[in-house]
């Protein structure tokens, strides 16, 4: 059922804005017959009177020649929404119009004489019969008032002319010529020129074109006019969304940066969280993985903050949700709130940053129809190449007779080799026939290398002064480089503003995502022995693909049983397929009596659910083993499964939001003020639950109802959820003083139900100050050259309440077993897994920040910089041991007790030109965020060198390495190491406390940063000439550490295929054993080669220092370089735009490890799925 009822969502959401559409096209051409309707007519008052009271109504001086004003009439009316709107219904009939000269002063006088005979649809009032002939009113620059309702009291007119650029006289290709409040315009062609059809002599045209102000002129019957635009300050004049608002740059006294939708769509539309890294100061971007469905990155806001979580809070369209599988053509624009000033709003969530996603919403205009297709390429961006068959051999031969030498140097027996070299020499030439030998790329048997993908989105946009609508419908499919992985997403959207009335508005914003992945049972997921990537490195090269019978060959390693071919193509699939709808309406309601002011409701509603089924079928294999007398064949399963099964699980959520909301913003002179008044309410609910079934007598039925009814087979099913409810109060007071002298303060009272009573609701106050020196008039004479200058300060306390719920009650588990008797029947009995803590409380951050913005040369060089400092307490800390049984014991088990601190600056460099027919824009951020504990709970016998406090989140201990041992000798004089013997070519540790002896306890130290770059930085470069387009991000790291071995900081023994050869029995890269430690190669950058035979310990996997690398990198993260076709032909075929393009993204990076991509997580079974270099064309085309 649940399926038809998104079906239906979907057809609505497609259907709703051509239904708009069509209703608003009727209502344009409906002609009223004046006998149909009879309606009291409203009594007659003369134009001077009626002005006379408007000027006492909205406190303004209005100047007018009596004598244009002798005689006049019109029908009385009230209650106007503005002083404009009542200007217009007075003046219009009688052929006049008015111009602004200030905040209080107006000036009447008579519209241009037109020389054209006034004709009627509608016949006129008695009023229009006396009017005099139209007169000039010989004032420069009078604009012309016109509407849709008084159009018809004009003569249809085509209008011709140019449009040129102010500065360099240069004309302006594509500029944008409206009607005002009509969906009647057209675009200049390549000379500038346009030409524009059925215009009312009194309209009004709007000039606009991207970089340039907007200009109005009245038409006043004229057929040929000529514009010219003056280029725009768009860094002042962009405004940017903030917290339940939109700001103007220049009075933003925040540290807000934000990317829009021309940004966004410069990277492939693959995971919109990706698109963020090196585009924005303050942001830091990870991604760690590719595969097709699961490639989020990780997003810190200045870095890492807390020990906690320290993910950002993300909103989309007023409402928490996630955004990282939205269609990146339905995007409007991404803010990131980060600093207190700005954030404030957002209180008990804010603490680490927020990122703002506002969606596309209609334009007034005719409707704008765009498609866009995109082809992708797919690959690995980096992964090392594996030995092939005959090199395995040669080089395990190696290996082998290298561990020899050392068990013959400690007096014990060699043992034989594996392989000959009249063997190798057989195999390398072809020559072997016994069947036990091949040359098996089993990587790239597992993969394709490369994958296609496709895209494909169809908006439809446009409406009226009363109805406007944006509808998008977007497709992504996109094949795994990993055969049997695929993930397809489905996205719809549709957004309606509409105007009720001059006094009530709505928004209504409809959603429907649906996602369907595949990938084999055996998933590519990190840290997972059965992981296929781990399989396929620990089979052997020289293995045939299949063995007698042409049963697959499997291999016996330290990952049990397995085929890595058979793991993706035989074993079976996951399947999920997850559907999410997102619907906001929104009411607005201008408050008539109070200029500025009006209440808002919004209400959201977000479902969403995912079902799976996991199918997993045993596989037998042929295994090859080696005898006293050679080789032979057995048979063994694979590991992971002895019977066929069937894992089917659900999940879904819902969510509700409800904000009303009061807003006031109003200017007088040179006052400003705006004030919010908001109350929150989110409630959220979590259920899922999951039954497995086994031994299915036919594979074929992957229903559970089909499995085997055995106590053993049929699982009992499992099932949880869970609920969560905030609730908050918002205020916000802003004042601007001739937007010179800018104060706001803000303020959030949250409520969270994880913490308990007591300590449930949290204050989270924010301040801030700004001063436009600029503004000021001593600066005229001393700031040439300098357009702009802003400085800004802010202050404030955020909070953090993403914890495990309920913290602050007893917990109860149920045991497994029924062990308690009542009565004559056994009862389960229950116990208390986790005490109470009622202290629990928020995690506070006090954020502290001042900031400075200026522009240079004309605006041609605009510059942000921020310094921002950050004091993190009350975070939760494992209190395990601190206190003696005799006072209780280990309880309760956490408490807010620790202080991380961080401080840091952002800045950006945003550079433009333009020429004749070149233009191009530079803009280059840079990201510096450093952390330190402050207070934690540690040991207090702990050494000096493994304290945390005093240090980084996330920073890397271990043990220290000198280089390898070079000799026997240097090995036995060197410190003794608990866990086993060492060798030639083993990491030598350093013996810090110099007691002689190797131990966790005394000479473990910190090694290394954190896997989060400290320093983030990008470098992005448009330009453009006639009509090609180019555009390329440079983006980087630096001041992180990537460690390829010893994941677990308490020294937990790990090697991988990254440090280790032939590690578990199985392959190796090139790159190890041609670097490792051998007699002939000393320098070597890995230890010691070795076959794993010679009874020596793994003691090199150890966390330490020796396999540290520095994960600083710079990488083309995306190119993309455009033509567009000429205005010319595209009159011809009735298109307004259509756009060809190549692109690119992780296309080529520059770092130290050069084997595998900077930004993969800590190696330890080399169960990863790599990050993806794609290669794209596409088009997009507008009608």
């Amino acid at each position: 059922m649940k399926h038809y009822i998104y079906r239906f969502c979907i057809l609505l959401l497609i259907v709703c804005p051509i239904l708009v559409q069509a209703q608003q096209s009727s209502l344009e051409g409906l002609v009223i017959d004046k006998n149909q309707v009879t309606q009291k007519a409203a009594p007659l008052r003369t134009l001077q009177s009626q002005i006379q009271e408007l000027e006492k109504q909205f406190s303004v001086s209005i100047l007018y020649n009596s004598k244009i004003l002798n005689g006049k009439k019109i029908q009385a009316r009230k209650n106007f929404s503005s002083l404009e709107k009542a200007l217009e219904y007075l003046l219009i009939p009688n052929a006049l119009t008015y111009k602004k000269l200030d905040q209080n002063f107006y000036i009447i006088s008579e519209q241009e004489k037109s020389g054209v005979e006034i004709r009627t649809v509608v016949p006129a009032q008695e009023v229009l019969q006396n009017n005099p002939a139209y007169k000039s009113a010989n004032i420069e620059g009078l604009a012309s008032i016109s509407s849709a309702r008084n159009g018809a009291l004009y003569a249809d007119i085509t209008v011709k002319g140019k449009v040129t650029d102010a500065l360099t006289k240069t004309v302006l290709p594509g500029a944008s010529v409206m009607v005002k409040n009509t969906p009647n315009g057209t675009t200049t062609d390549v000379d500038g020129n346009f030409q524009l059809s059925n215009v009312k002599e009194g309209a009004v045209l709007v000039f606009s074109f991207i970089g340039y102000e907007p200009v109005e002129m009245a038409v006043n019957g004229r057929q040929k006019i000529e514009v010219a635009l003056n280029p725009s300050n768009e860094t002042l004049e962009q405004v940017l969304v903030v917290g339940y608002a939109e700001q103007k740059k220049s009075t933003l006294t925040g540290s807000v940066a934000q990317i829009t939708s021309d940004q966004i769509k410069q990277a492939p539309p693959l995971n919109v969280s990706n698109v963020l890294a090196g585009r924005l100061p303050g942001v830091i971007v990870t991604q760690s993985y590719g595969r097709p469905g699961a490639d989020d990155a990780a997003i810190n806001v200045r870095g890492i903050s807390t020990t906690g979580n320290n993910s950002p809070l993300v909103i989309v369209d007023g409402v928490e949700r996630s955004f990282t599988t939205m269609d990146p053509n339905e995007i409007a624009s991404v803010s990131v709130l980060k600093d207190a000033a700005s954030a404030a709003v957002y209180g008990a969530r804010a603490a680490n940053g927020v990122i703002l996603v506002t969606t596309k919403r209609g334009k007034s205009g005719k409707p704008v129809i765009t498609y866009e297709t995109n082809f992708s390429l797919n690959s690995n961006t980096r992964f090392p190449k594996f030995l092939n068959g005959p090199d395995y051999m040669s080089w395990y031969k190696k290996a082998e007779e290298l561990d020899n030498e050392y068990l013959v140097s400690q007096g014990k027996t060699p043992f034989a080799l594996t392989y000959s070299q009249e063997e190798i020499d057989r195999v390398r030439s072809g020559r072997d026939t016994s069947g036990f030998y091949g040359d098996t790329d089993w990587y790239g048997l597992m993969t394709d290398n490369r994958s296609m993908s496709q895209y494909h989105n169809l908006s439809v946009s446009g409406g009226s002064d009363r109805i406007r609508y944006f509808s998008t419908v977007g497709f992504w499919d996109q094949d795994g480089v990993m055969n049997n992985t695929n993930y397809k997403r489905y996205n719809v959207r549709a957004n309606v503003d509409a105007k009720i009335n001059e006094i009530v508005s709505t928004k209504l914003d409809l959603s429907v995502r649906m996602e369907d992945r595949l990938q084999p049972s055996l998933a590519p997921t990190d840290q997972n022995y059965q992981n296929p990537y781990v399989l396929a490195s620990r089979m052997q090269p020289n293995l045939p693909m299949y063995g007698p019978g042409g049963m697959a060959v499997g291999a016996n390693s330290d990952a049990g049983v397995g085929n890595p071919l058979v793991a993706v193509n035989d074993i079976g699939n996951r399947t999920a397929q997850t559907s999410t709808f997102n619907g906001n309406i929104t009411f607005i309601v201008k408050i008539p009596w109070v200029t500025g002011l009006q209440a808002k409701v919004l209400a959201g509603y977000d479902k969403g659910f995912t079902e799976s089924k996991t199918w997993v079928s045993p596989y037998t294999l042929a295994i090859r083993n080696r005898t006293a007398t050679g080789w032979t064949w057995t048979t063994a399963r694979m590991s992971a499964y002895s019977v066929n099964q069937l894992l089917q699980d659900y999940a879904g959520s819902n969510r509700i939001t409800f904000q009303p909301s009061l807003t006031y913003d109003n200017a007088f002179d040179k006052h400003a003020i705006s004030a919010l008044l908001l109350y929150e309410y989110s409630g959220y609910k979590t259920n899922g639950f999951g039954v497995q079934a086994r031994n299915f007598a036919i594979d074929d039925l992957k229903e559970i109802n089909f499995g085997s009814k055995g106590v053993d087979d049929l699982r009992a099913a499992s099932g949880s959820s869970s609920e969560t409810k905030r609730a908050g109060y918002v205020g916000r007071l802003g004042y601007g003083y001739d937007e010179k002298y800018l104060v706001e303060l803000a303020a959030r009272y949250d409520g969270s139900v994880n913490f308990p009573t007591s300590k449930r609701w949290g204050f989270f106050p924010s301040a801030s100050l700004g001063w436009v020196v600029s503004k000021e008039s001593f600066w005229q004479g001393l700031g040439s050259g300098i357009n702009f200058l802003k400085i800004r300060a802010s202050a404030g306390k955020m909070g953090n309440d993403r914890i495990n719920a309920f913290q602050y009650l007893n917990t109860f588990q149920l045991r497994p077993t029924p062990i308690v008797a009542i009565g004559n029947a056994l009862t389960p009995s229950v116990y208390s897994n986790a005490p109470a803590n009622l202290n629990i409380t928020w995690e506070e951050a006090n954020m502290y920040n001042i900031g400075l913005e200026t522009n240079l040369f004309n605006s041609k060089l605009g510059i942000e910089i921020d310094y921002f400092y950050k004091l993190t307490k009350n975070i939760l800390d494992t209190q395990s041991g601190v206190f003696a049984p005799s006072v209780g014991g280990n309880f309760p088990g956490t408490v807010n007790s620790q202080k991380v601190d961080n401080r840091g600056i952002d800045l950006q460099l945003n550079f433009n030109k333009k020429y004749e027919k070149f233009s191009y824009n530079i803009i280059g951020n840079f990201t510096y965020a450093h952390n330190r504990i402050l207070k934690m709970n540690e040991s207090i016998n702990a050494p000096a060198d493994q304290r945390r406090v005093g240090q980084s989140v996330g920073s890397k201990f271990g043990f220290m390495v000198d280089g390898l041992y070079q000799t026997q000798e240097e090995v036995n004089t060197g410190p003794s190491f608990p866990y086993g013997p060492g060798a030639p070519g083993y990491v030598k540790y350093r013996d810090l406390n110099g007691d002689g002896k190797i131990s966790f306890e005394q000479d473990v130290t910190k090694i290394g940063k954190s896997n989060t770059p400290e320093i983030m930085y990008g470098l992005n470069l448009q330009a453009a000439y006639g009509i090609f387009d180019f555009s390329a991000l440079l983006q980087g790291a630096a001041r992180s550490n990537v460690i390829l071995a010893g994941l677990y900081n308490t020294g937990v023994q790990s090697n991988t295929v990254y440090t280790q050869t032939f590690s578990g029995n199985g392959n190796s890269p090139y790159f190890l054993v041609e670097d490792a430690w051998r007699p002939d190669n000393p320098d070597a950058k890995f230890p010691r080669l070795t076959a794993n035979k010679a009874g020596l310990t793994n003691q090199n996997g150890y966390m330490n220092s020796f396999f540290l690398r520095d994960g600083g990198y710079l990488r083309l993260k995306t190119l993309q370089v455009g033509v567009s076709l000429g205005k010319a032909f595209l009159s011809k075929i009735k298109v307004q735009g259509w756009r060809f393009y190549v692109a690119g993204s992780n296309l080529l990076t520059w770092d130290k490890i050069k084997y595998a991509d900077p930004e993969t997580p800590s190696v330890v079974q080399a169960g990863f799925y790599p990050q993806q270099r794609v290669m794209s064309v596409g088009t997009n085309i507008t009608f």
